[in-house]
């Protein structure tokens, strides 16, 4: 119970930092766009091969989601250290 227990608090601190992060990287999208935040380009090519949509065209919800489980589980994953 106590690993179930750690790696939900993992879960939310990494949700938390990844929501700081994206205050920080807005400055970058609004100056540069989406080419100014790799990992924002990233998750919108997966998404759009995923629901097969054209990657010119944003797809912000679906950026996010990956945004944020990956953060989610980055903190996971360091909860465990």
């Amino acid at each position: 119970m106590e690993y179930l227990t750690s790696a939900i608090m993992g879960f939310f601190a990494g949700l938390f930092s990844t929501f700081l992060m994206t205050l920080f990287e807005l400055l970058f999208w609004k100056k540069w766009g989406l080419q100014g935040i790799f990992e924002w380009h990233e998750n919108q090519i997966l998404v759009s091969k995923l629901l097969r949509k054209d990657p010119d065209k944003l797809i912000f919800h679906g950026i996010f989601l990956l945004h944020f489980l990956n953060g989610g589980l980055g903190g996971t994953g360091s909860s465990y250290l």
